[in-house]
């Protein structure tokens, strides 16, 4: 039998992220993050059970890059042992069934493009893919790259007072990132703020780029966690400054912090379309998984 409970208690946050962690222990979700994930507008997250074991996770939201949009952002996993039993197709009517209240009308996911089970089930529902993001590796002890910061240009460590400055650069750098929605929805100040420095943001391995005291680009690392993983959030650099290693320059100050920090290894993730790709390429940055996310109809109850 398949039961579904909201994740509402302090218990349920604990059985949500450990099948998180049995599902993809790579890709590991910070305790603290999550909370704060679950308090978003419109969240609704779930545990299924299979005969009173846990054996899958979901949760939906408004799609991060187009919050009034008609797609709603989704994940749905089951344990690999728990599969073709009926769990993945109840947490999708679920969270279907919440998107349709919230007046969405289409789900969005991204899919590792080696998960076949996912791949060919969503295939069969008629979701398409719309976007691949490849997320790439560096493995900080065998970095030896050197890329200092173009002739005019400060680098200087991520800091409160430089918030205004990196908004107001986000707002013009953020349309030119590919996205599944075509264009990000960046929305004012507070929701930049929570969605581009975390509480795990790393501040002595993020910086921004300045020239004549104005922000004109920036880079953020975040630190989930105790593994020695950090990631690069975004990286982003204005029109008037690109084409001269700057975006290099700051992803180069961030690793040369990072091992300094005692990382192991940077993390990052880019459309497959976006020039930024090429730059973590000359950083010495490996292929390590593509991210295809799909679109798709809401599912129906059965």
């Amino acid at each position: 039998m398949i039961e579904l409970r909201r994740v509402e208690t302090t218990e349920d946050v604990d059985v949500f992220l450990a099948l998180r962690t049995a599902i993809d222990p790579v890709h590991l979700m910070h305790r603290a993050s999550y909370v704060e994930e679950i308090k978003r507008p419109a969240r609704s997250d779930f545990i299924a059970t299979l005969d009173g074991e846990p054996a899958g996770c979901a949760f939906v939201e408004p799609h991060g890059d187009n919050a009034d949009g008609p797609a709603a952002w989704v994940s749905v996993r089951v344990l690999r042992e728990r599969r073709r039993h009926g769990v993945g197709t109840v947490l999708f009517r679920e969270v279907s069934t919440v998107a349709r209240s919230d007046g969405r009308d289409t789900l969005v996911l991204a899919a590792r493009h080696d998960d076949a089970d996912t791949l060919d089930y969503v295939g069969k529902r008629g979701f398409v893919e719309g976007l691949r993001m490849r997320e790439s590796v560096l493995d900080l002890a065998e970095s030896t790259t050197r890329f200092p910061a173009p002739e005019g240009i400060e680098l200087v460590p991520l800091a409160a007072e430089h918030e205004p400055g990196m908004y107001a650069a986000a707002r013009e750098f953020m349309r030119d990132i590919p996205t599944s929605e075509g264009s990000v929805e960046i929305g004012d100040f507070e929701r930049w703020r929570k969605d581009h420095l975390r509480a795990t943001t790393a501040f002595d391995c993020s910086f921004v780029a300045v020239v004549d005291g104005a922000v004109v680009g920036y880079t953020v690392v975040v630190v989930d966690n105790d593994d020695g993983v950090g990631l690069n959030g975004i990286t982003g650099v204005v029109r008037a400054v690109r084409r001269r290693g700057v975006a290099l320059a700051l992803k180069q100050a961030s690793i040369d912090a990072a091992r300094a920090r005692g990382l192991r290894e940077l993390r990052t993730a880019n459309a497959t379309e976006n020039p930024m790709r090429l730059v973590n390429e000359r950083l010495g940055y490996r292929r390590d998984v593509d991210w295809i996310h799909l679109r798709g109809p809401l599912l129906d109850r059965a």
